[in-house]
């Protein structure tokens, strides 16, 4: 049985602290005959047109028309027009108190983006033809959506997010590196962070989230604060992730994801990041590699500092998602407990191609490279994880 650390012990010393318009004044004159139409009144600024002779005027000497404008007079064009003596368009134009009013304003000038303008308002009736009727204003174009982005990171959230595309449009979130010692370490120190209530039912039995030390475990994996923190259990790696606001990596959309899924990047977060939507076999192209990725291939024994820059992918500022550590996924085969079988995924400094757990994103097939199930609570120098956000 592997012994737990404490967190004072295994990471001390570890980590760092870490309107006006002015109008005209027009006079409006009847003729004195009854049965003649009133004089049509002169333009507005800038009116769409003047109205016509009405078909029966006041007969008599009319009265001015309102306080501006004669009868038939057009609505000013562009912002706001008055109809008659009528009121601007584009708000509620107020009726000419007497004579003929145009039966509009003209359109308002289109309305600030996101909102629609105003119709003009109808003038009164009037013994005039009346002028032109005012056109409703153009709606104005919306506001274009705020694209979502993944949050910044911060000393006390872990490694920077990468925006990886869903299918079918939008995003979700993927730490960039492996989480590290550093990072853990932070978590291990905040007395909110390692905290054993509120775990989820099938961490029940988790009373530390130390990593441990053992046969598969050494105190100089964490030697180093960008080193990838290892000898972690599912449970560790799952609160971890929840105290920094992210989730341990699922199905695309959140929450757990079939283990029958794992190499279906329309479903799971892990291998779509992987494989570059699913295009790709190891992050960094369609076919295995040796050298790219600290693995069996490459010099040494052990874990290696993140981000390891020859090892990017599948997507742009993505690293060592094949090698170095092998990572948790929630994708379990059962609910129950410290004994359920859960997926660490991309392999470990020890995989290759064909190596159980295998260094291929896409580890599908029922035969030596297929995702290896590990037990919920095993601590191994070989595994660790990393966080992916719904934004």
């Amino acid at each position: 049985m592997a012994l737990a650390l404490s967190s004072a012990t295994l990471f001390s010393g570890c980590f760092v602290s870490f309107d006006g318009y002015q109008l005209a004044a027009d006079r409006d004159a009847g003729v004195p005959s009854g049965g003649a139409a009133s004089v049509g009144g002169t333009s507005g600024v800038s009116g769409d047109s003047a109205g016509g002779s009405g078909a029966g005027g006041a007969s008599g000497s009319g009265g001015n028309v309102g306080g501006a404008g004669m009868s038939g007079s057009a609505g000013m064009s562009g912002s706001a027009g008055m109809s008659g003596s009528a009121g601007m368009s584009g708000s509620a134009g107020m009726s000419g108190a007497s004579g003929s009013a145009g039966a509009g304003g003209t359109a308002a000038s289109a309305g600030t983006s996101g909102a629609s303008g105003s119709s003009g308002s109808a003038g009164a009736a009037g013994s005039g033809a009346g002028g032109k009727g005012g056109s409703s204003g153009a709606g104005g174009t919306s506001g274009a959506g705020g694209a979502t982005i993944c949050p910044p990171s911060s000393p006390t959230t872990g490694p920077v997010l990468i925006e990886v595309p869903k299918p079918g449009g939008g995003i979700y979130c993927v730490d960039s590196t492996e989480v590290t010692n550093h990072d853990y370490g932070l978590f291990l120190a905040d007395p909110l962070g390692p905290v054993v209530a509120g775990q989820s039912s099938e961490c029940a039995w988790n009373m530390n989230f130390a990593p441990e030390t053992g046969p598969d475990c050494s105190l100089t994996d964490y030697a180093d604060n960008k080193l990838p923190v290892d000898c972690v259990d599912w449970c560790d790696a799952k609160r971890y992730c929840e105290y920094v606001g992210k989730h341990l990596c699922g199905a695309i959309g959140g929450g757990s994801v079939a283990v029958a899924s794992f190499a279906d990047a329309s479903k799971d977060e892990w291998y779509a990041a992987c494989s570059h939507g699913g295009t790709r076999a190891e992050p960094y192209g369609s076919a295995y590699m040796g050298g790219n990725c600290a693995d069996v291939s490459a010099p040494g024994t052990r874990a290696v500092l993140v981000p390891n820059l020859s090892c990017q992918g599948g997507y742009d500022g993505l690293f060592d998602m094949s090698g170095n550590v092998a990572e948790w996924e929630d994708s379990c085969n059962g609910a129950n407990g410290a004994s359920d079988q859960c997926l660490v995924r991309g392999g470990s400094y020890a995989s290759s191609a064909t190596s159980v757990p295998s260094a291929l994103c896409d580890a599908s097939s029922p035969s030596s490279n297929k995702a290896p199930l590990v037990r919920r609570d095993s601590h191994h120098e070989q595994y660790g994880f990393r966080c992916c956000l719904e934004p």
